[in-house]
C-alpha cells in the first residue's frame, strides 16, 4: 500500500471539491499539509526549483500536459479521471492511474487505504465527493457537500475535512450556516 512521506508533495486541482478531498486524503494517509500545492490543471507541472525540497511528487485530479519531466527531476505519480488526459496519454502510462469512473479523491483513497474505520463517515464522504465530481447529482449528500464547499474558502474546507468527526459535515448548524440562516 502506498503512503506519502513527510517529503512527498501533492499537486491537486485548485478551487475544486475533488482537489480539496484529495488533499484531505493525502493528510489522513500521513502526508504533510504544508506539502500540498493547489494548481490550475494546465499549470500543474513543477519546476526543479519548486520540487527541490521534495523526494517525490503526486498529481491527483490533475495531470501535467507533458509527462517527460513534470516533477522537476523527482519521481512522480498521477491519479486522474479526466477523459482529455486519458486520451492524450493513453490508459497504460507506467506512472499514471487513469480511471474516468472514479474521481481523483477516490483514486487516491483506494491507493492509500488503511484503517479508515477510525474516522466514522469517511467512506460516505469519499462517495459523496465522487458522486458530485462525476456529475451524479442524485446524491443528496454530494450536493450538500458541494454547497458547503462553495460557502468556504478551499483552506477552510480542507480544515473541515481534515478535522472531520462523526457527522460534522452533516451537522444542522453547518447546514444553517451554509444556507445563511
Amino acid at each position: 500500500m502506498l503512503r506519502p512521506t513527510k517529503k512527498t508533495a501533492l499537486v491537486t486541482h485548485r478551487n475544486c471539491l475533488d482537489g480539496t478531498g484529495a488533499a484531505a486524503v493525502f493528510v489522513w494517509a500521513g502526508g504533510d499539509r504544508n506539502n500540498i500545492i493547489f494548481r490550475a490543471p494546465k499549470g500543474c507541472a513543477l519546476t526543479s526549483a519548486e520540487a527541490e525540497q521534495y523526494d517525490e511528487v503526486w498529481f491527483v485530479d490533475v495531470c501535467p500536459w507533458n509527462l517527460t519531466d513534470p516533477a522537476g527531476g523527482k519521481p512522480w505519480r498521477v491519479w486522474d479521471h479526466h477523459d482529455t488526459n486519458i486520451r492524450r496519454h493513453g490508459q497504460d502510462h507506467p506512472n499514471c492511474t487513469f480511471d474516468h469512473t472514479k474521481c481523483g479523491t477516490s483514486l487516491l483513497f483506494k491507493e492509500t487505504e488503511m484503517l479508515w474505520t477510525a474516522m466514522s463517515g469517511t467512506i460516505e464522504l469519499i462517495d459523496a465527493i465522487e458522486h458530485y465530481d462525476l456529475g451524479r447529482f442524485n446524491a443528496h449528500k454530494a450536493t450538500f457537500i458541494a454547497d458547503l464547499a462553495s460557502a468556504y474558502s478551499q483552506e477552510e474546507m480542507l480544515d473541515l475535512l481534515i478535522d472531520m468527526r462523526e457527522g460534522i459535515l452533516f451537522d444542522k448548524s453547518i447546514v444553517a450556516e451554509v444556507n445563511g440562516i
